[in-house]
């Protein structure tokens, strides 16, 4: 199972969900939409690595908030993670968005709470060598929204894979030329 996890204000059915779901017809692909409240959305995914605990492999793909959810589950649940422009101190980064937000599928409006940026400090792990091995980082020097070399620095605390490529922006368009990485992280849990 690949279990990829969005960023905010996204949806489990954002871009790089579908093109999950395309590339790998065969891997049976959860993308669930995650609740606003950061302790929520990691309890939910929790759950879901609960359930299927040494039945299937399951690889974790988060992207920016995402990513920050799939790097605190790698560290607790010990299951490895492909991090894309991850938020790594979410909670410096949404301090502007307290308040009513838009979801970038145009599907409503949600809120963002002034406790969710404690909610995201509560759940910050700082990375420990165990992960060194379970965790994947994919950085975009182009970035717009996050500053790559905060990820850059925290990951290479630990030596873990990381790859940075100089486009690709925050959405990471250049999505598409990982897609022999995740398969052959995938594959090697099998």
């Amino acid at each position: 199972m690949i279990l990829y996890l969005h960023g905010f204000g996204s949806s489990g059915n954002a871009f790089k969900a579908r093109l999950l779901r395309h590339f790998f017809p065969d891997v049976e692909i959860v993308s669930p939409d995650l609740p606003a409240a950061p302790q929520a959305a990691v309890s939910h995914v929790s759950s879901v690595l609960d359930k299927v605990a040494g039945t299937q492999p399951v690889l974790l793909v988060g992207s920016s908030l995402g990513g920050f959810f799939a790097q605190h589950l790698c560290y607790e649940k010990k299951t490895p993670a492909i991090l894309l422009n991850p938020a790594v101190h979410p909670w410096e980064n949404l301090e502007a968005r307290v308040g009513i937000n838009e979801k970038l599928n145009g599907s409503g409006q949600f809120e963002w709470y002034e406790t969710y940026l404690e909610q995201l400090r509560d759940l910050y792990r700082k990375p420990a060598p165990f992960q060194k091995y379970l965790l994947h980082a994919y950085l975009n020097r182009d970035d717009e929204v996050l500053d790559y070399t905060v990820a850059q620095r925290e990951f290479e605390s630990i030596q873990c894979e990381i790859i940075i490529s100089d486009e690709g922006g925050h959405v990471f368009t250049n999505f598409t030329k990982i897609r022999p990485d995740i398969k052959q992280i995938y594959d090697a849990l099998k």
